[in-house]
């Protein structure tokens, strides 16, 4: 709650009382390195350690900064999705974007987070946030069809459909 509330000091200490009770736990260290990152501060071996314990997670880069650690991120994402796990998935997709601060011109990585972030959301029916990471991919692939078209499936879930049309539309041209 202490990090979708934007509450990140807060959401440090309790996860350090958290791991200090009980050191480990992979939920809690990602919502730590979150946290710290939504904070301006990078831990690239806490990175480290959160991605090598995620073998879908793929090779590590030698040096773990952004926006070189966004790759695996998006790979450790995308196993926490198959596990079933959306709420860390969705934190790792966050990271990969760099705590949501992306410069012009918008990289492949930060779309392919975008638009990680909108499929989960989506399937998890919060609608109303997924709408901003299909827009997101849009901003930066604005001839992208499939963002177009899951834009679309989007609005006609809550019942725009004005705006579904509009999405299918261009999603065709």
């Amino acid at each position: 709650l202490y990090l979708s509330a934007g509450r990140y000091a807060d959401a440090v200490t309790r996860f350090e009382e958290v791991l200090a009770a009980e050191p480990g736990l992979f939920d809690i260290e990602l919502g730590l390195l979150s946290a710290f990152q939504a904070l301006g501060r990078w831990e690239p071996e806490r990175a480290r350690q959160i991605l090598t314990s995620v073998p879908e997670s793929g090779a590590v880069p030698g040096e773990l900064f952004l926006p070189a650690a966004a790759a695996p991120f998006l790979r450790l994402g995308a196993a926490l999705t198959r596990r079933n796990l959306p709420r860390c998935a969705e934190m790792a997709f966050l990271i990969a974007l760099g705590g949501g601060l992306e410069e012009s011109p918008v990289s492949a990585d930060a779309l392919r987070a975008h638009r990680c972030l909108g499929e989960l959301y989506l399937n998890q029916r919060r609608l109303w946030d997924a709408i901003p990471q299909f827009e997101a991919v849009l901003r930066g692939a604005p001839d992208d069809s499939e963002a177009f078209r899951r834009l679309g499936d989007t609005y006609a879930r809550i019942g725009v459909e004005n705006a579904a049309r509009m999405c299918y539309a261009r999603a065709e041209s």
